[in-house]
Protein backbone atom coordinates (compact mmCIF):
# COMPACT_ATOMS: atom_id res chain seq x y z
CA UNK A 1 0.00 0.00 0.00
CA UNK A 2 1.44 3.13 -0.80
CA UNK A 3 1.20 5.89 1.59
CA UNK A 4 0.75 9.37 0.64
CA UNK A 5 4.08 11.44 -0.28
CA UNK A 6 5.47 8.21 -1.86
CA UNK A 7 6.66 8.80 -5.72
CA UNK A 8 5.16 5.73 -6.98
CA UNK A 9 2.04 7.77 -8.54
CA UNK A 10 2.45 7.48 -12.35
CA UNK A 11 0.97 10.39 -14.64
CA UNK A 12 0.35 9.07 -17.83
CA UNK A 13 -0.85 11.97 -19.93
CA UNK A 14 -3.48 10.03 -21.97
CA UNK A 15 -5.14 8.01 -19.41
CA UNK A 16 -8.31 8.23 -17.56
CA UNK A 17 -7.50 9.52 -13.74
CA UNK A 18 -10.47 7.73 -11.63
CA UNK A 19 -10.41 7.92 -7.65
CA UNK A 20 -12.64 5.29 -5.76
CA UNK A 21 -12.73 5.07 -1.86
CA UNK A 22 -13.47 2.63 0.54
CA UNK A 23 -13.15 -0.57 2.88
CA UNK A 24 -12.79 -4.10 2.18
CA UNK A 25 -17.00 -4.75 2.32
CA UNK A 26 -17.27 -2.79 -0.74
CA UNK A 27 -14.55 -4.41 -2.92
CA UNK A 28 -17.36 -5.95 -5.03
CA UNK A 29 -18.42 -3.04 -5.86
CA UNK A 30 -15.28 -1.52 -6.93
CA UNK A 31 -14.48 -4.52 -9.17
CA UNK A 32 -18.43 -3.86 -10.60
CA UNK A 33 -17.45 -0.26 -11.37
CA UNK A 34 -14.13 -1.23 -12.71
CA UNK A 35 -15.73 -4.10 -14.90
CA UNK A 36 -18.20 -1.91 -16.67
CA UNK A 37 -15.94 0.85 -17.28
CA UNK A 38 -13.05 -0.98 -19.08
CA UNK A 39 -15.99 -2.99 -21.20
CA UNK A 40 -16.42 0.39 -23.14
CA UNK A 41 -13.01 1.87 -23.45
CA UNK A 42 -9.52 0.59 -24.39
CA UNK A 43 -8.05 3.98 -23.18
CA UNK A 44 -5.42 3.16 -19.97
CA UNK A 45 -6.83 4.09 -16.69
CA UNK A 46 -4.98 5.02 -13.53
CA UNK A 47 -7.02 3.50 -10.69
CA UNK A 48 -6.60 5.24 -7.11
CA UNK A 49 -8.25 3.18 -4.72
CA UNK A 50 -8.38 5.25 -1.01
CA UNK A 51 -8.58 3.14 2.11
CA UNK A 52 -7.46 2.66 5.66
CA UNK A 53 -7.83 0.75 8.57
CA UNK A 54 -10.41 2.19 11.13
CA UNK A 55 -10.72 -1.27 12.93
CA UNK A 56 -10.50 1.02 16.15
CA UNK A 57 -13.58 3.17 15.23
CA UNK A 58 -15.20 -0.21 14.41
CA UNK A 59 -14.09 -4.03 13.95
CA UNK A 60 -15.61 -3.79 10.66
CA UNK A 61 -14.06 -0.86 9.00
CA UNK A 62 -10.84 -3.09 7.12
CA UNK A 63 -9.18 -1.49 4.24
CA UNK A 64 -9.01 -2.60 0.89
CA UNK A 65 -5.75 -4.95 0.91
CA UNK A 66 -3.23 -5.55 -1.47
CA UNK A 67 -4.70 -8.62 -2.80
CA UNK A 68 -7.55 -7.35 -3.68
CA UNK A 69 -5.15 -4.51 -5.28
CA UNK A 70 -3.48 -7.05 -7.48
CA UNK A 71 -6.85 -8.59 -8.46
CA UNK A 72 -8.13 -5.11 -10.05
CA UNK A 73 -4.72 -4.88 -11.49
CA UNK A 74 -4.81 -7.85 -13.61
CA UNK A 75 -7.87 -6.87 -14.84
CA UNK A 76 -7.60 -3.88 -15.71
CA UNK A 77 -4.09 -4.75 -17.30
CA UNK A 78 -5.61 -7.53 -19.57
CA UNK A 79 -7.79 -4.83 -21.27
CA UNK A 80 -4.49 -2.65 -21.43
CA UNK A 81 -1.10 -3.46 -20.25
CA UNK A 82 -0.69 0.57 -19.77
CA UNK A 83 -3.44 0.50 -17.03
CA UNK A 84 -2.23 0.46 -13.48
CA UNK A 85 -4.18 0.62 -10.36
CA UNK A 86 -2.97 2.22 -6.65
CA UNK A 87 -3.79 1.99 -3.59
CA UNK A 88 -3.82 4.50 -1.39
CA UNK A 89 -3.67 4.85 2.51
CA UNK A 90 -5.01 7.89 3.80
CA UNK A 91 -5.21 6.54 7.63
CA UNK A 92 -2.33 9.08 8.80
CA UNK A 93 -4.23 12.10 7.24
CA UNK A 94 -7.46 10.79 8.79
CA UNK A 95 -5.97 10.74 12.14
CA UNK A 96 -4.32 13.99 11.98
CA UNK A 97 -7.77 15.81 10.43
CA UNK A 98 -11.12 13.61 10.72
CA UNK A 99 -10.64 11.19 13.10
CA UNK A 100 -12.32 13.47 15.64
CA UNK A 101 -15.17 14.50 13.34
CA UNK A 102 -18.75 14.74 14.33
CA UNK A 103 -19.51 12.62 11.45
CA UNK A 104 -17.28 9.88 12.21
CA UNK A 105 -20.64 7.61 12.94
CA UNK A 106 -23.63 7.84 11.03
CA UNK A 107 -25.70 6.26 8.63
CA UNK A 108 -22.84 6.46 5.76
CA UNK A 109 -19.22 5.14 6.90
CA UNK A 110 -16.29 7.32 7.41
CA UNK A 111 -14.82 6.14 4.08
CA UNK A 112 -16.89 8.94 2.34
CA UNK A 113 -14.62 11.31 3.60
CA UNK A 114 -11.60 9.99 2.16
CA UNK A 115 -12.49 11.83 -1.07
CA UNK A 116 -11.82 14.92 0.56
CA UNK A 117 -8.18 14.05 0.81
CA UNK A 118 -7.62 14.09 -3.03
CA UNK A 119 -5.51 17.20 -2.83
CA UNK A 120 -2.65 15.12 -1.15
CA UNK A 121 -2.86 13.18 -4.58
CA UNK A 122 -1.84 16.63 -6.30
CA UNK A 123 0.25 17.51 -8.60
CA UNK A 124 0.67 13.60 -9.27
CA UNK A 125 -2.25 12.81 -10.93
CA UNK A 126 -3.08 15.97 -12.84
CA UNK A 127 -5.64 18.49 -13.40
CA UNK A 128 -8.84 16.16 -13.54
CA UNK A 129 -9.76 13.43 -11.53
CA UNK A 130 -13.00 11.57 -12.10
CA UNK A 131 -14.55 9.97 -8.48
CA UNK A 132 -16.98 7.13 -8.03
CA UNK A 133 -19.70 6.11 -5.88
CA UNK A 134 -18.46 2.20 -5.42
CA UNK A 135 -22.40 1.72 -6.33
CA UNK A 136 -22.19 3.29 -9.54
CA UNK A 137 -21.90 1.36 -13.26
CA UNK A 138 -20.94 2.55 -16.87
CA UNK A 139 -22.65 1.77 -19.84
CA UNK A 140 -21.08 3.59 -22.10
CA UNK A 141 -17.82 4.81 -22.79
CA UNK A 142 -17.40 7.42 -20.24
CA UNK A 143 -14.79 8.57 -22.12
CA UNK A 144 -17.12 11.49 -23.20
CA UNK A 145 -17.51 12.60 -19.51
CA UNK A 146 -13.62 12.43 -18.63
CA UNK A 147 -13.21 14.70 -21.51
CA UNK A 148 -15.33 17.87 -20.81
CA UNK A 149 -13.79 21.04 -20.47
CA UNK A 150 -14.37 22.01 -17.60
CA UNK A 151 -12.42 25.42 -17.84
CA UNK A 152 -12.21 27.44 -14.16
CA UNK A 153 -15.15 25.47 -12.76
CA UNK A 154 -13.95 23.88 -9.84
CA UNK A 155 -15.88 20.34 -10.50
CA UNK A 156 -18.76 19.08 -12.89
CA UNK A 157 -22.08 17.05 -11.65
CA UNK A 158 -25.26 15.85 -12.15
CA UNK A 159 -27.79 17.56 -9.58
CA UNK A 160 -29.15 15.33 -7.01
CA UNK A 161 -32.52 13.81 -7.86
CA UNK A 162 -33.95 15.11 -4.18
CA UNK A 163 -30.97 17.27 -2.95
CA UNK A 164 -32.05 19.29 -5.95
CA UNK A 165 -35.67 20.40 -4.46
CA UNK A 166 -34.80 20.92 -0.80
CA UNK A 167 -31.78 22.71 -1.14
CA UNK A 168 -31.72 24.64 -4.61
CA UNK A 169 -31.46 23.61 -8.72
CA UNK A 170 -27.42 24.01 -8.44
CA UNK A 171 -27.09 21.08 -5.09
CA UNK A 172 -25.07 18.26 -6.95
CA UNK A 173 -25.31 14.28 -6.18
CA UNK A 174 -21.94 13.30 -5.30
CA UNK A 175 -21.67 9.73 -6.51
CA UNK A 176 -19.73 11.08 -9.44
CA UNK A 177 -18.10 14.00 -9.85
CA UNK A 178 -15.19 15.27 -12.37
CA UNK A 179 -12.68 17.00 -10.37
CA UNK A 180 -10.53 20.13 -11.34
CA UNK A 181 -7.70 19.47 -9.38
CA UNK A 182 -5.93 22.53 -10.05
CA UNK A 183 -9.02 24.98 -9.46
CA UNK A 184 -9.56 22.42 -6.09
CA UNK A 185 -6.37 22.69 -4.68
CA UNK A 186 -5.80 26.70 -5.70
CA UNK A 187 -9.07 27.53 -3.86
CA UNK A 188 -8.84 25.25 -0.94
CA UNK A 189 -12.09 23.40 -1.31
CA UNK A 190 -10.77 20.08 -0.06
CA UNK A 191 -9.36 21.59 2.84
CA UNK A 192 -12.63 23.55 4.11
CA UNK A 193 -15.01 20.53 3.32
CA UNK A 194 -12.57 18.38 6.11
CA UNK A 195 -12.76 21.52 8.58
CA UNK A 196 -16.48 21.79 7.97
CA UNK A 197 -16.94 17.90 8.36
CA UNK A 198 -14.52 17.83 11.30
CA UNK A 199 -16.70 20.37 13.05
CA UNK A 200 -20.49 20.40 12.19
CA UNK A 201 -22.85 17.30 11.93
CA UNK A 202 -24.68 16.64 9.10
CA UNK A 203 -26.67 14.49 7.26
CA UNK A 204 -24.85 13.99 3.88
CA UNK A 205 -21.84 15.34 5.23
CA UNK A 206 -19.26 15.26 2.35
CA UNK A 207 -21.60 16.35 -0.10
CA UNK A 208 -23.43 19.07 1.69
CA UNK A 209 -19.37 19.92 2.40
CA UNK A 210 -18.65 19.81 -1.08
CA UNK A 211 -21.80 21.39 -2.50
CA UNK A 212 -20.55 24.79 -0.34
CA UNK A 213 -17.33 25.36 -0.84
CA UNK A 214 -17.02 24.16 -4.25
CA UNK A 215 -18.69 27.27 -5.88
CA UNK A 216 -18.07 27.25 -9.52
CA UNK A 217 -19.95 24.07 -10.71
CA UNK A 218 -20.32 22.71 -14.07
CA UNK A 219 -24.00 20.71 -14.34
CA UNK A 220 -24.22 18.33 -16.51
CA UNK A 221 -27.37 16.31 -18.30
CA UNK A 222 -28.38 13.31 -15.41
CA UNK A 223 -27.47 10.59 -18.00
CA UNK A 224 -23.94 11.10 -16.50
CA UNK A 225 -25.58 10.24 -12.98
CA UNK A 226 -28.61 8.45 -13.11
CA UNK A 227 -29.77 8.00 -9.88
CA UNK A 228 -33.33 7.14 -10.55
CA UNK A 229 -34.15 5.23 -13.45
CA UNK A 230 -32.10 3.62 -15.97
CA UNK A 231 -33.00 4.81 -19.40
CA UNK A 232 -31.17 3.99 -22.62
CA UNK A 233 -29.41 7.31 -22.90
CA UNK A 234 -28.07 6.73 -19.34
CA UNK A 235 -24.34 6.15 -19.20
CA UNK A 236 -23.48 5.86 -15.81
CA UNK A 237 -26.38 4.36 -13.26
CA UNK A 238 -25.57 5.58 -9.73
CA UNK A 239 -27.65 2.71 -7.43
CA UNK A 240 -28.07 5.32 -4.99
CA UNK A 241 -31.16 5.04 -2.28
CA UNK A 242 -33.85 6.65 -3.10
CA UNK A 243 -37.89 7.74 -2.25
CA UNK A 244 -40.51 5.50 -4.31
CA UNK A 245 -44.15 7.21 -3.22
CA UNK A 246 -46.20 4.27 -4.55
CA UNK A 247 -48.09 2.11 -4.07
CA UNK A 248 -46.81 3.91 -0.58
CA UNK A 249 -43.81 5.87 0.69
CA UNK A 250 -40.65 3.92 1.44
CA UNK A 251 -37.07 4.26 0.80
CA UNK A 252 -35.11 2.10 -1.53
CA UNK A 253 -31.89 1.08 -1.98
CA UNK A 254 -30.72 -1.82 -4.34
CA UNK A 255 -27.13 -2.04 -4.90
CA UNK A 256 -25.84 -3.05 -8.39
CA UNK A 257 -24.40 -6.60 -6.41
CA UNK A 258 -27.96 -7.45 -5.56
CA UNK A 259 -28.62 -8.90 -8.71
CA UNK A 260 -31.98 -10.17 -8.32
CA UNK A 261 -33.31 -7.29 -7.11
CA UNK A 262 -32.23 -5.33 -10.01
CA UNK A 263 -33.76 -7.81 -12.48
CA UNK A 264 -36.78 -8.09 -10.18
CA UNK A 265 -37.33 -4.79 -8.57
CA UNK A 266 -36.00 -2.19 -11.13
CA UNK A 267 -36.57 -4.24 -14.54
CA UNK A 268 -32.85 -3.87 -15.51
CA UNK A 269 -30.92 -6.53 -17.28
CA UNK A 270 -27.79 -4.20 -18.26
CA UNK A 271 -25.32 -5.42 -16.82
CA UNK A 272 -25.71 -9.09 -17.55
CA UNK A 273 -22.32 -9.79 -19.04
CA UNK A 274 -20.22 -7.84 -16.68
CA UNK A 275 -22.36 -10.51 -13.77
CA UNK A 276 -20.63 -13.21 -16.07
CA UNK A 277 -17.35 -11.73 -15.76
CA UNK A 278 -17.59 -10.59 -11.90
CA UNK A 279 -18.36 -15.02 -11.62
CA UNK A 280 -15.26 -16.01 -13.52
CA UNK A 281 -12.71 -13.67 -11.96
CA UNK A 282 -14.30 -14.32 -8.65
CA UNK A 283 -14.20 -18.37 -9.17
CA UNK A 284 -10.53 -18.10 -10.64
CA UNK A 285 -9.74 -16.24 -7.30
CA UNK A 286 -11.04 -18.33 -4.84
CA UNK A 287 -9.39 -21.46 -6.75
CA UNK A 288 -6.39 -19.94 -6.68
CA UNK A 289 -6.78 -18.95 -2.57
CA UNK A 290 -6.97 -22.47 -1.84
CA UNK A 291 -4.37 -24.13 -3.87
Amino acid sequence: MINIGEERLVNNNTSMKILMCGNENVFRGVLLTVLSVIEYTDRPIELYIGTMDLTDVDERYRPITEDMTELLRSVIKEKNPISEVHLIDFGESFGRELIHSKNLTSSYTPYAMIRLFADELYPSVGDKLLYFDTDVMARGNIEELYDTDLGDYHLAGVRDYFGKIFFGPRYLNSGVFLFNMKAMVDDGVFKKCRVLCNDKKMLLFDQHALNKYAKRKLILNRRYNEQRKTSDKTLIRHFAMTIRWLPYFRTENIKPWDRELVRGKLKDYSYEEIYKKYDRIKEAADEKATM
